[in-house]
């Protein structure tokens, strides 16, 4: 309750009615932190989202994933949509990065030409840097 009425005791009317109000303010709930992070290695991939409690206990609060590049989603956290409670909550959307696919390297001299049957094929994933060492042929 924000403040007793001035007009919450005193005596009964003769005629008519007295209404006497009364107000209210919400109280405060914990924060809800939302989190995006790597699946495995806990790597934090974006900013944290913070939801303010202030005058919101009880009330719902809803999050959502975030596209981040060369990632996907693993699954829908269950505590993604809830309640607002007492001390903080935490939110966690884990992401894996994207499969590119495969890579085969391929020797060839100055014309095209393959000089050499030997060829490597890897999964690689998207956004990592790929490296091959090069062969030294005469």
């Amino acid at each position: 309750m924000n403040a007793t009425p001035t007009d919450h005791a005193g005596n009964y009317p003769a005629t008519g009615t007295v209404v006497v109000n009364y107000y209210y303010t919400r109280n405060d709930a914990g924060n809800v932190i939302v989190k995006h992070l790597e699946q495995g290695s806990g790597t934090q991939l974006d900013t944290d989202d913070v939801l303010n409690g202030a005058g919101k206990l009880g009330l719902p609060y809803t999050t959502s994933e975030k596209n981040i590049a060369t990632y996907e989603l693993v699954a829908q956290p269950v505590n993604k949509n809830g309640t607002f409670a007492t001390g903080t909550q935490t939110v966690i959307y884990e992401y894996r990065r994207m499969v590119a696919g495969d890579v085969t390297t391929v020797y060839v001299d100055d014309e095209g030409n393959q000089i050499d049957t030997r060829c490597s094929v890897r999964i690689w994933k998207v956004g990592i840097a790929l490296y091959h060492l090069s062969q030294n042929y005469t």
